[in-house]
């Protein structure tokens, strides 16, 4: 009778927190946590237009970085779409984030007023950011998740399902309190 009270629901509970299901608590991460997480250089980048970022440009609100060093006229702007989509389903938590662009080469035609920060990654200030996140990795694209206090904290290829990105950030926003 014991073990019938004492034990079995202990077992019951442990095979389903570490079991394999999705319904699991905390479920399971779309993207990978980059372990430990890494932190953006303060520095300067060259925007689009010429212009110069705050040095840190990163803090206050979770980003949403899309980087890349092959030209990115129109599959920048399809990820960047994407990206997008994922940012404004995140309804009431909107002003949470912000879609960030961080290439080299060519840059896509983005239309005036456009509600990212687009910077470069292949001039000097750039070229600190682009060692931190990996020239290799970011080759063909490469998404990352930094919170507000300009962590790296996850990583997606470039192709990953926006469903994984949104779930995952809503995850990030339910156990973050920034104060």
């Amino acid at each position: 009778m014991l073990l019938l009270v004492f034990v079995v629901p202990l077992a019951l509970a442990a095979i389903a927190f570490y079991g394999p299901w999705d319904w699991a608590p905390g479920g399971a991460a779309h993207g990978e946590f980059i372990q430990p997480p890494l932190v953006l250089p303060s520095g300067e980048l060259t925007t689009q237009s010429g212009g110069r970022t705050e040095p840190d440009w990163y803090r206050g609100r979770w980003s949403i970085i899309y980087a890349t060093t092959a030209d990115c006229a129109e599959q920048c702007v399809v990820e960047l779409n994407r990206l997008n989509q994922v940012r404004l389903a995140l309804g009431d938590d909107l002003d949470r984030a912000r879609l960030v662009l961080l290439y080299a080469g060519n840059g896509p035609e983005l239309p005036e007023g456009a509600a990212l920060l687009a910077a470069r990654l292949d001039d000097a200030a750039g070229s600190a950011l682009l060692e931190l996140l990996g020239a290799e990795r970011v080759g063909n694209g490469r998404i990352y998740l930094s919170d507000p206090l300009g962590n790296l904290v996850m990583t997606y290829p470039a192709d990953a399902e926006q469903r994984g990105i949104l779930e995952d950030l809503e995850r990030l926003f339910t156990v973050t309190v920034i104060e």
